[in-house]
């Protein structure tokens, strides 16, 4: 443990830069091109259409008020991961179609990272959208199961006789299963020293909100606190509060660090087994 806590430490980790750039599109497991493309496309379709249904029901009842919330800045960047994502699939298709190749799978065709110009040029837009799907990942994950560790103790009752209640568990439920499946499926690297990602990402929303307070912005209520534990007029607790979170966010990306290695050491288990 401690020889892979040296690696996840090296500066070079802190970086966005990875040796072989076709695991930030590709699966962890050998599945072919259809399935995976089936498998983007509709984790990306529902998760639009539910956007656009929260939005709605959401947005007619906050109005402005909707981006108050941490949810739905955390749902906003769990959308954008799933888009970029499916993206970036399809440009990466395109390019092997191009050049007459059959499937993506690492395992069926080797192609080395210097042969595919866009996922190695700095310089190309192509590049810049892996690494920018990279970093919403290392912010969208993270923060999803943050917002459902902190939404149901809450007080928040579990019902499903109204849209509502339906959405609150999608938001609050359905995105941390939908977040750890892809953490199973995925080839991305998840790295220590990313850690800064997400908690970058909190603290904006939690700056935010207090430019909102001193701004005389209000919760849906009426009152000063959007939630009951983020009141500035209480900044004391506040603060206290945020720096709880702050540490929750890092727990959680450290656990899904772990989570990574063990996932990458099941997967080279399987694929030397099978070459017995």
């Amino acid at each position: 443990m401690g020889n892979v806590f040296k690696s996840a430490v090296k500066e070079e980790t802190f970086l966005l830069d990875h040796s072989d750039q076709r695991n930030l599109v590709s699966s962890q497991w050998p599945l072919g091109f259809k399935t995976w493309l089936l498998y983007r496309s509709i984790t990306m379709l529902y998760l639009l259409g539910l956007l656009i249904v929260a939005f709605v029901d959401k947005f007619m009842r906050y109005q402005w008020k909707f981006f108050t919330f941490l949810t739905h800045w955390g749902f906003l960047m769990f959308v954008l991961n799933h888009l970029i994502k499916w993206i970036c699939l399809i440009k990466y298709k395109k390019w092997f179609t191009q050049h007459n190749l059959t499937d993506i799978s690492k395992e069926e065709t080797p192609l080395l990272a210097h042969q595919q110009p866009w996922l190695t040029n700095p310089k190309d837009k192509n590049h810049s959208l892996l690494s920018i799907s990279w970093v919403v990942a290392n912010i969208a994950n993270p923060l999803a199961i943050l917002i459902t560790i902190n939404y149901w103790p809450g007080g928040a009752g579990l019902t499903f006789e109204n849209l509502q209640g339906i959405l609150n568990f999608q938001l609050h439920g359905v995105n941390v299963a939908m977040a750890m499946l892809d953490m199973i499926l995925v080839a991305q690297p998840t790295l220590l020293l990313h850690f800064y990602q997400p908690i970058l990402f909190f603290y904006s929303y939690v700056s935010f909100t207090a430019f909102y307070y001193v701004a005389g912005g209000k919760s849906k209520e009426g009152t000063t606190a959007i939630y009951n534990f983020l009141d500035w007029a209480k900044p004391n607790q506040t603060l206290i509060n945020m720096s709880m979170m702050g540490l929750q966010v890092l727990l959680i990306h450290t656990t899904l660090w772990l989570f990574a290695i063990l996932r990458n050491n099941i997967a080279a288990w399987i694929q030397k087994k099978n070459l017995v």
